[in-house]
């Protein structure tokens, strides 16, 4: 089995004639490397579940549920969801199967115990809205996907006017946009989810301080995230095999939980992928992002930040890395550049590079508002 499958990645890229069995081996090679881990993975989880210390439970902080679209991980800490990861197929979008009156309304999450979980009456008289993670609008071809979406574990607390019911939703357009009308990907996988980032108080970086809001009564209490992090990855098969440009587009954007200018470009917020990893304590897309992947997105990035850099950032989380061009990260990208830029073996780049960024006119929203029942409840 293995053979006929390097027969077909050799048939593939064409390399028989070019690399003969010296490319052979180095596939096998790393198909077997790739086994060695998945074993060493697997000891390692047993030995973690099957350890005396965990005889009379493991400690749980978080839930991880699955819905039809998208898939959560609710943190009980600050009683948000930490992500939310959905799919996107422009045959799903172009279907209207279900709908918002027959759904219903929010509802609390009763898969989470109730002392971890937010809940209805945090909201009332908040000044939030109920911020969809993975928005409604992207769900309308299920009304099991559509009623899921209502579920407070999808949920943060989010300013409402200038942000969610306008900025955050035109954003939201964006995503449906690259697979409806420019037709420039196949599918799209996108990550959502809350940021509490630091502030400077006095001079210099090492005066820091987190302060933000909450919301309810203690301990009960949801935390109100300072920014929100939307990822979208833009997926094209056709290219994804080969070395012909592209197959993959990835964009990272960081938005304050604020009342945002209608006519700030949405570039304003990019950020660096690694940088909202270190600030969420997540790592994405683990599967996909080799560390040759992960050097190519970054020289992407990298051009899109420097027209930024002579505004200085308010965000904290883009101070750092890339930024400081005596940084570890900055020697990095430059050691990098050069080859990667040379090479024609880079099959991923910035979603601004592959697609268009900028957002649809203020006037969509106001056909987008009459089309749903609640206000704020995009």
């Amino acid at each position: 089995k293995k053979t006929k499958a390097l027969d077909v990645i050799c048939k593939i890229f064409k390399c028989r004639e070019l690399f003969g069995p010296v490319f052979r081996l180095s596939v096998a090679q790393l198909l077997l490397k790739k086994r060695q881990h998945k074993q060493k993975k697997k000891a390692l989880s047993e030995q973690v579940i099957n350890h005396p210390a965990l005889e009379h439970g493991y400690p749980q902080n978080s839930y991880v549920g699955a819905s039809e679209n998208f898939v959560v991980s609710f943190d009980y800490r600050t009683r948000n969801p930490q992500w939310v990861m959905e799919k996107l197929t422009a045959s799903n979008l172009r279907k209207r199967e279900a709908s918002r009156q027959r759904v219903g309304q929010f509802f609390e999450a009763d898969m989470i115990p109730e002392r971890m979980r937010n809940k209805l009456k945090h909201f009332i008289g908040s000044g939030y809205d109920r911020g969809h993670m993975v928005p409604a609008a992207d769900l309308n071809h299920s009304e099991i996907a559509l009623r899921d979406s209502f579920c407070l574990a999808n949920v943060s607390p989010q300013i409402g006017k200038g942000l969610n019911r306008d900025y955050w939703a035109r954003l939201e357009k964006l995503a449906r946009d690259i697979l409806l009308k420019k037709g420039a990907a196949d599918e799209l996988f996108i990550i959502t989810g809350p940021l509490f980032l630091p502030t400077k108080r006095g001079r210099g970086k090492e005066h820091l301080r987190y302060d933000y809001h909450a919301i309810g009564q203690p301990p009960s209490v949801i935390s109100v995230p300072t920014h929100f992090y939307k990822i979208i990855l833009a997926v094209s098969k056709s290219r994804a095999l080969g070395f012909s440009g592209a197959g993959y587009a990835l964009g990272a954007f960081v938005i304050p939980n604020e009342a945002i200018k209608p006519e700030t470009p949405l570039t304003s917020f990019i950020a660096p992928l690694e940088a909202v990893e270190a600030a969420a304590g997540v790592i994405f897309f683990a599967e996909l992002l080799t560390p040759q992947r992960r050097d190519a997105l970054a020289i992407a990035e990298e051009r899109w930040l420097k027209g930024r850099r002579a505004q200085k950032s308010r965000f904290l989380l883009l101070e750092q890395n890339g930024d400081d061009a005596s940084s570890p990260k900055a020697e990095h990208i430059r050691s990098k550049k050069i080859h990667l830029t040379k090479s024609n073996h880079t099959d991923i780049t910035h979603l601004c590079d592959r697609h268009d960024c900028e957002l649809v006119a203020v006037r969509w929203l106001e056909q987008f508002k009459k089309s749903d029942e609640e206000e704020g409840d995009s």
